[in-house]
Formats: structure tokens, sequence, C-alpha cells
């Protein structure tokens, strides 16, 4: 087993889980470097952001849980936006449709699944360490590879199982590792 107790075994389980998401994300068609595109682009600096938002959680956790809350919804809330308008005002996006009476429950639903998340992340956020956070995290790649696929905008194929494998198994080995201080020799 990898001895996470000590930055050499992070950066392993690290590395394993960034060789699964490569495996996942690059395909066979897409040139190289990665990203090429506006929506590549958008979802690394999203990642960025979304990484940098859980090591300000571990940076503040003496800070009262509401106002990371706050924070954390309202630049979310901020940034969106403002990517959203450059997007509408650039050409890269749409604007939004007419408002529709059908959407209130589906926008209801959406942001109660996105507040219950959100809660989660930063409950476990606190009381895991960064390094497992990290980790865990990646499997966000796993769980957009299914929904394609489930929605049927992705296919199931054996470099998404290879990668996503990978993937689950760094985080499986940093959960079961990261958090227990490494036993002394005696």
């Amino acid at each position: 087993m990898v001895e996470t107790g000590r930055p050499a075994g992070g950066a392993i389980l690290a590395a394993l889980a960034l060789i699964g998401v490569v495996v996942v994300l690059k395909t066979p068609d897409s040139p190289w470097p990665w990203p090429q595109t506006m929506a590549d682009g958008l979802a690394l600096m999203g990642g960025a952001c979304f990484a940098l938002t859980n090591v300000m959680l571990r940076r503040l956790q003496q800070a009262p849980p509401a106002a990371g809350m706050l924070a954390m919804f309202g630049g979310g809330t901020v940034m969106a936006t403002l990517t959203a308008q450059w997007g509408v005002q650039h050409g890269v996006v749409g604007a939004l449709p007419p408002f529709a009476a059908e959407w209130l429950g589906w926008v209801g639903a959406l942001s109660l699944f996105f507040l219950v998340g959100n809660v989660g992340l930063q409950y476990g956020a606190a009381r895991l360490s960064a390094s497992a956070t990290s980790i865990i995290m990646l499997t966000e790649v796993i769980f957009a590879s299914t929904s394609a696929v489930l929605l049927g905008a992705g296919e199931l194929n054996l470099r998404v199982a290879v990668g996503g494998g990978l993937i689950l198994l760094a985080s499986l080995l940093a959960t079961v590792s990261f958090g227990h201080p490494p036993r002394a020799s005696t």
C-alpha cells in the first residue's frame, strides 16, 4: 500500500488520479495540447476556481460555517453571472429564451440539489485532509462521464472505464490512508 502519511504518497495518489482524468478526457480525436476549445478552457477555469474554493474552505475553517457558505454561493453566483454575460456579449452562448412558468419546478429542484451538494462539500472538506479532498474531487469526472452515458451524450468504452477505475482507486486509497497519522516505527 502507498504510504500516504508522507508527501511522496500523496503525490503518487494525485498522479494516479490525474492519469485517470487524462485517460478519460483525452480522446484519440482531440488535439494535443489540450484544451483547444472555449468550452474546454471554461471547464478548466471552473475546475481551478473550484479547487481554490476548497483550499480557501480549509484555510478559513475557523470562520462560522454560514460565512463560508455565503462566500461560496456569492462568489459562484458572481463568477457565473459575469462569465455568462461575457459569453452572450461575445456570441459564445445564446441568450436565455423568454421566461416560462414550467421552469420554476426545475429551477427549484436544481437549486435544492446544488445547495445540498455544496453543504455536503463544505462538511466533508472541513473534515478531510486537503490531499484526500483534492483526489476525491476528481471523481467528478466519473460522475460527469456516467451522466453523459445515461443521457445518451457519451459512450462507455474501455478508455473511460480504465480512466474511471484509476480515479476511483486513487480516491479509495486516499480515503483509507489520508487523515491517519503515520505509524511510528519501533
